[in-house]
């Protein structure tokens, strides 16, 4: 899940998508653990070797680097 969150993000799809993600899991789900899945996830794909060949500029790149790391950081809600 926390993989596709971050695809959801890099993606640019509303936050509505991965509500709806979320909610038909169905499941209980370890929230912090699942923020710093998406978190990493969003890093790796931005500077990692796994890198995504995204149109994205400096700006929007520092941005989501940032979001990730406020889900890497962040408690549970």
């Amino acid at each position: 899940l926390g993989v596709l969150i971050a695809h959801l993000i890099l993606s640019r799809h509303p936050d509505a998508a991965a509500t709806r993600v979320l909610a038909r899991y169905g499941k209980p789900l370890d929230t912090r653990m699942l923020n710093r899945i998406t978190g990493t996830e969003i890093m790796r794909r931005l500077i990692g070797v796994a890198q995504l060949p995204l149109p994205y500029g400096l700006e929007v790149r520092a941005a989501l680097l940032e979001e990730a790391r406020q889900l890497v950081i962040r408690e549970a809600a």
